[in-house]
């Protein structure tokens, strides 16, 4: 059996997908900076290319998740439209 989501639980989830992919972006840095260091230290460079490797994976996992939300109200993707509508929806709660 399907569950129905209120409309409520949906904006929800789409506050949750933004924050993980808000979160993904700035934890690249960090990542990036202690995988430099222990790279340094242990003198092994892969460790650093691994760090960055899997934290930009991360934030493209993120991204695409995000991008899959699909519109309550019309069932098609949220975020994607051709040119010039498909920026909007970055920012507002408008279906492109």
């Amino acid at each position: 059996m399907q569950r129905i989501a209120t409309v409520h639980q949906v904006w929800e989830d789409l506050r949750r997908r933004r924050r993980l992919l808000v979160l993904s972006w700035l934890a690249f840095l960090p990542i990036a900076l202690c995988s430099g260091v222990l790279a340094k230290y242990s003198h092994h460079e892969w460790i650093f290319i691994a760090g960055g490797v899997l934290s930009f994976a991360a934030m493209f996992a993120a991204g695409v998740y995000l991008g899959a939300f699909t519109c309550p109200r019309c069932g098609s993707l949220f975020f994607v439209a051709l040119y010039p509508r498909s920026w909007r929806a970055a920012f507002t709660r408008a279906c492109t």
